[in-house]
């Protein structure tokens, strides 16, 4: 005879898999890239006018770990680290430091995490702070100009001006949720 043990036990189990909601089924499509077919090398002139290294002088407090992105300006290279040191710095076009525009969570005005970052129309940067849900606005000397938190509740994985008005988000795993069901 099975013991009250197993039987709370197996009782327990049953309730968890009668309540459990099923997720809505998602199509999608495979694509297989053929790693054979990749060389070991390329080369870049036939597809780019200008190839010129430019090593970035990093000094203290303005390291960086790892490259995530990197916007060349005319005067400036803007740098976007968002793993390691988890800022943006950015050099001038000799690769001399200039500025930090973002520092995390070092006071109330700086971002607490940042995901993304891109410049505007007008060559302005501004960065997504995936945590608090605000984007950063900076001015041409990377000094904040304005911080807006959207009307939203959505976190968003990745997020980018678009030129035409407004801004376009992504957001990557994504599990079911039934409380957002037919919601925008």
């Amino acid at each position: 005879m099975p013991s009250l043990k197993h039987l709370n036990l197996f009782a327990l189990i049953l309730l968890m898999l009668s309540c459990a909601e099923s997720p809505e089924k998602i199509q999608s499509t495979s694509i297989a890239i053929d790693v054979d077919s990749i060389s070991d090398s390329f080369d870049i002139t036939k597809i780019a006018d200008d190839v010129s290294l430019i090593p970035l002088k990093e000094t203290s407090g303005s390291y960086i770990g790892e490259v995530s992105k990197v916007f060349k300006l005319e005067n400036s290279i803007v740098v976007f680290d968002r793993l390691k040191s988890k800022r943006v710095i950015v050099f001038d076009k000799n690769g001399n430091f200039l500025a930090k525009p973002t520092d995390v969570g070092r006071s109330d005005e700086d971002p607490l995490q940042l995901n993304d970052c891109w410049l505007n129309g007008q060559n302005l940067l501004e960065v997504y702070d995936f945590s608090t849900k605000k984007l950063y606005k900076y001015d041409k000397d990377y000094k904040l100009s304005s911080v807006f938190q959207s009307k939203y509740d959505r976190v968003f994985t990745a997020l980018i001006n678009n030129p035409e008005g407004g801004y376009v988000g992504y957001k990557g795993y994504t599990p079911y949720n039934s409380q957002r069901e037919g919601k925008n």
